[in-house]
């Protein structure tokens, strides 16, 4: 496996999660280090990374534009699966910080490198019809 740098990082519960200049998204075992998992998630750097410990989703933002969130499975039957939830972009910038503003991840605030503006997101969940 290739070696990247690593451009942004984060804990959640037993998981380590980094960002690559390549835009992977990397899973780790804090007690062994063992890598859980490897997405490609971005077409370029991952910016940042934030954590929402109640839901146990995870928020990366990047310079492609784009913010991606996923919900992190650890328990059984499967016992490590990365889940894609949302994503959306924002174009002609690059993404420098974004966060969940609440522990469940429902509320997002973004900051891109050339805008003056706090972008405010509300995922909800979806309903059944």
């Amino acid at each position: 496996m290739a070696m990247h740098p690593i451009t942004a990082l984060n804990v959640l519960r037993k998981q380590v999660i980094t960002g690559t200049v390549r835009g992977r998204v990397l899973f780790y075992s804090v007690s062994t280090g063992e890598l859980m998992a490897e997405v490609f998630a971005h077409a370029r750097a991952v910016t940042c990374i934030s954590v929402a410990p109640e839901s146990a989703y995870v928020l990366t933002g990047s310079e492609d534009g784009r913010f991606i969130v996923y919900k992190l499975h650890t328990r059984k039957p499967q016992a490590f699966q990365v889940e894609y939830r949302y994503s959306d972009e924002l174009p002609n910038t690059a993404i420098m910080g974004a966060q969940f503003t609440n522990g469940r991840g429902s509320n997002i605030a973004v900051a891109c490198f050339d805008r003056n503006a706090i972008y405010g997101y509300r995922i909800v969940k979806k309903t059944g019809t």
